[in-house]
């Protein structure tokens, strides 16, 4: 893939200054804002020249910038501007980028590759701002449909914002050519069971139950099935609810968080909380009613390295009163 050289001007204000990371979709970017006393950083994702070419790709970079850029709110990341440059070794062609707030930190997914432990004091704040996020989306017609760990960043240890509505579903809107019924959009270990019969029927209930996965692997240190065959996901996925928290963690935990974690990833959609924001008081209910006792902690991404999950907690039993 062609690489952009440091120092070079985009937009006509934004000079790029180092490489943050590249993938298959294309490559992000450092750069500051030219004439700005502060000289305020900003993040410019490039869309792979590759994929420029293709017409569906280019109507779902410009989808991720409209839908991006009507969604204000602390917890998504904020779009700034968008545009083309020449790509370096073929002028000829236009190289679309987008240009974001600049974010200090890691997303959810490199936290959890990381490992360490967790307390549900750390969760508890993780969930409200994801679910923050998603009322703001979900009441702006918007259903995110890939709704994960990596898409998730940690902003200075104590802000949560969702990243990457690339392949957003607008609510209501007709069917095109970017949704394809044959076609699972989103990321197989997280999305809903909806979505893999047809991901075009989903609503805001298809990120409700990819937002309580999330909640389960921070609260548990992995997903019950994350090594498990596509096959096996989907027909998990499909048919089965969650094994209970203490199953998996071997801790004493309050019914009222498995009835939240069944709720929100519920098999059929209809059993789910209605909208995030019920989700939302329902956890924050939760959350003051463990607010004082002794937090759980448990290893994150400990199961990742083949320990069975009940050996992935490190800390002692919750003080909660037995149920």
């Amino acid at each position: 893939m062609s690489l952009i050289e440091i120092g070079t001007i985009v937009g006509d204000r934004y000079e790029i200054t180092r490489l943050l990371g590249a993938g298959g979709m294309g490559v992000v970017y450092e750069a500051i804002v030219k004439h700005e006393p502060q000289r305020r950083r900003v993040a410019i994702k490039f869309l792979n020249p590759q994929l420029a070419v293709s017409r569906e790709w280019r109507k779902r970079f410009e989808r991720e910038v409209r839908m991006g850029s009507s969604l204000k709110s602390d917890h998504i990341a904020r779009i700034r501007a968008c545009g083309t440059e020449p790509v370096p070794d073929d002028p000829d062609r236009q190289w679309p980028w987008i240009a974001f707030d600049y974010l200090e930190g890691e997303s959810l997914g490199q936290r959890l590759e990381r490992g360490g432990s967790a307390s549900f004091e750390d969760v508890a704040w993780m969930i409200e701002h994801l679910l923050r996020g998603l009322d703001v989306a979900h009441r702006a017609g918007l259903v995110h449909r890939d709704i994960k760990p990596a898409n998730l960043f940690l902003e200075g240890g104590a802000q949560l914002r969702i990243l990457d509505f690339g392949i957003a579903k607008e609510l209501g809107g007709a069917m095109t050519a970017l949704t394809n019924v044959d076609k699972i959009y989103g990321t197989r270990q997280y999305i809903s069971p909806e979505q893999f019969a047809n991901s075009s029927d989903v609503d805001g209930r298809a990120d409700l139950y990819s937002a309580g996965l999330v909640a389960y692997e921070l609260l548990t240190g992995a997903l019950p099935d994350e090594r498990r065959d596509p096959k096996a996901i989907t027909e998990a996925r499909t048919l089965a609810h969650l094994p209970p928290l203490g199953r998996t963690t071997g801790l004493a935990w309050p019914s009222e968080v498995d009835a939240w974690i069944q709720r929100m990833a519920n098999p059929r959609r209809d059993e789910r909380f209605r909208t995030a924001n019920d989700a939302l008081a329902a956890w924050l209910t939760i959350c003051a009613m463990m607010k004082g006792r002794e937090p759980l902690r448990v290893q994150l991404g400990a199961a990742r390295g083949g320990a069975r999950p009940a050996d992935t907690v490190t800390a002692v039993r919750s003080s909660l009163p037995r149920r």
